[in-house]
């Protein structure tokens, strides 16, 4: 089914990538994004989301822009500083604007908001909240105030109200943000400041052919369900252009910030040189993902950008003659090659610089507290990705908006799924039980990863977004920052899935707050408890945990403790007899009794 869909957009791009082959649409220097920057701590802008001509490969059309030009303005800013922003929704009027709501399906592509993408911000107010909406002819002022020790690197901003996500950034919605590194040299090797910095935005159009305009969400079908935006997709763009040439100095070191700002395809980079009929790889030093440092420099053939990911990679200007270029290659959810193009030329001239630029010794901290501790650990949990397929063919259209699913839930704007509080630290298992591979994505703060599969890493990496790979388990540690609660979310990063459902509420509740202390007076806090017709009822101890001595008790619904087991260091199982208990809703509790306390929901059914 989803292969299925995926197989006609690569007949659509493979088509008009053979139309396009004789067609160079920027034979010049790849342009960068206008620079504003901070002053005085504080960095002022005006976004007006407004139809305007751009031109995708040949091809004028008629796009949801900011402020007429694609991408978006990069906005610079340091630690500490705040950004003020005006979007002034500037859009036609939705056309089914009054039609009845058609739940998790794109509709209203004129209604939007803005979400700053990897910022430690509130997601409170008029902050980093993805779940207020902007109408045509409304304006909202936002305002991001960046904590002194935020991590310095590569970010971005698009759109992000629900059923409207995937149509704007299927007009290239999107801009860069880059928060500076730390001068001090104590912090930051002196040679990462010295290098120029170019940012590379990777965005694509769905566009009708027949209006030359940005398409447009169908209502919900059988036919349109799973094709529910009108036109053809088209390659994908660099900073609006098809394809271009990059300067360099001889001697120069570039940091190249690469922004996946697609709605869907993941992008694939290869520098090559070219000599005659032999082509080999150049290899390059890859040194933060997702904005965040690596505790030392990778050296990389291909370098990999998920949706909605970064990575920044310093490239070093070649010494040997010869002709030498970027590949750039798409892939769909199964890792199908659609497209591959040369896209950069580089054109080393000018004054060499003397001496060579060096590359750094050491790279800033990604984060300046570090990694997350065992003991910082308050609990843990599971979170399954998943897809209906038996949805696809089913004649109800609207089983559509129930098939991708967090937890057995597709969205709901009234429930919230998780509840952490802001101040701890947690460790989650994430499941992917689907086919497919889901860019992971949570807003606020990011995570480290720690293990694939069980098997932990050597060197634990911190993202915000992590590539879900079919029937693959994550283990991450989540570090929920202390000034920072409210309501957030954690997603899928391929749009047309997150329109479709497969996204969360997570509230970050206050950190004087309970959390599920007496979970029998929360009960939505539980919202997919283990069901079923159990005579025993296991019980899964934390690797992090089987050290300790520890408590497990078993509640019924009014929180009267029914069975109190004391569990030995080493244990890694605890067993509940329940072949006794009448059918209803049961609480189970492990904890140390100090800061590590986990509660699971038990449905019982006799």
């Amino acid at each position: 089914m989803y292969m299925k869909r995926n197989n006609s957009a690569l007949k659509n791009i493979l088509f008009l990538c053979c139309l396009l082959t004789s067609t160079v649409c920027y034979a010049g220097e790849i342009p960068q994004a206008t620079v504003k920057s901070s002053v005085n701590r504080l960095l002022n802008d005006t976004l007006n989301l407004k139809m305007a001509n751009v031109s995708v490969f040949g091809r004028t059309i008629s796009a949801s822009t900011y402020n007429g030009v694609v991408p978006g303005v990069t906005w610079r800013v340091s630690p500490g500083d705040t950004i003020r922003v005006r979007v002034n929704n500037q859009l036609p009027p939705n056309p089914d604007q009054d039609s009845a709501d058609q739940g998790n399906y794109p509709q209203r592509a004129n209604t939007t908001n803005l979400h700053v993408h990897g910022l430690n911000v509130s997601p409170k107010g008029n902050s980093d909240n993805v779940l207020l909406s902007i109408l045509p002819g409304e304006s909202l002022d936002y305002e991001f105030v960046l904590p002194n020790n935020h991590s310095a690197g590569t970010y971005w901003y698009h759109p992000h109200h629900h059923t409207s996500t995937y149509a704007q950034v299927a007009s290239s919605l999107a801009g860069s943000i880059i928060i500076e590194d730390q001068p001090d040299p104590a912090i930051t090797d002196p040679n990462i400041l010295k290098y120029e910095s170019k940012v590379f935005v990777f965005s694509m159009f769905r566009y009708d052919t027949l209006t030359n305009s940005v398409a447009v969400p169908v209502r919900l079908s059988a036919k349109s369900k799973f094709k529910p935006l009108t036109g053809i997709d088209s390659p994908v763009l660099v900073n609006g252009v098809s394809e271009g040439t990059v300067t360099m100095r001889p001697g120069e070191i570039q940091r190249w910030r690469l922004i996946n700002a697609t709605f869907e395809p993941l992008v694939k980079l290869r520098w090559l040189k070219i000599s005659g009929a032999d082509t080999t790889v150049v290899p390059q030093n890859e040194i933060a993902v997702d904005g965040l440092y690596f505790g030392s420099m990778k050296t990389v053939d291909t370098v990999m950008v998920p949706t909605g990911a970064r990575s920044d990679v310093l490239v070093t200007a070649p010494t040997e003659a010869g002709r030498y270029v970027v590949e750039l290659a798409t892939l769909d959810a199964q890792f199908r090659i659609l497209e591959r193009r040369i896209a950069f030329e580089l054109n080393i001239t000018g004054e060499p610089i003397t001496p060579a630029m060096s590359l750094p010794s050491r790279l800033p901290a990604a984060q300046q507290r570090g990694a997350i501790a065992d003991n910082e650990i308050v609990g843990t949990r599971e979170i399954y990705f998943d897809i209906d397929e038996t949805a696809g063919s089913n004649p109800d259209s609207t089983a559509i908006s129930r098939m991708f699913t967090i937890n057995n839930s597709p969205f709901n704007h009234d429930v919230v799924n998780i509840a952490v509080r802001a101040g701890t630290a947690e460790e989650w298992t994430i499941i992917n039980r689907s086919s497919d591979t889901h860019p992971f994505h949570i807003h606020v703060n990011e995570f480290e990863v720690v293990a694939i599969n069980d098997v932990k890493l050597e060197t634990p990496v911190w993202r915000d977004v992590l590539l879900l790979l079919p029937k693959t388990r994550y283990t991450i540690r989540h570090r929920f920052i202390a000034e920072f609660d409210g309501k957030t979310v954690l997603h899928c990063h391929y749009l047309p899935h997150e329109d479709w459902g497969m996204m969360n509420i997570v509230e970050i509740l206050p950190s004087t707050s309970s959390v599920n202390e007496r979970p029998w007076e929360e009960p939505l806090a539980f919202p997919n408890p283990v069901v079923g017709r159990f005579s025993k009822f296991q019980l899964r101890v934390p690797e992090l945990m089987q050290n300790k001595a520890l408590t497990a008790t078993l509640y019924d619904i009014t929180g009267n403790p029914i069975i109190h087991k004391v569990v030995e260091p080493n244990t890694t199982t605890v067993v509940f007899e329940v072949h006794d208990a009448p059918a209803g809703t049961y609480y189970v509790r492990l904890t140390d009794g100090g800061t590590f306390s986990n509660t699971d929901m038990i449905g019982l059914v006799r």
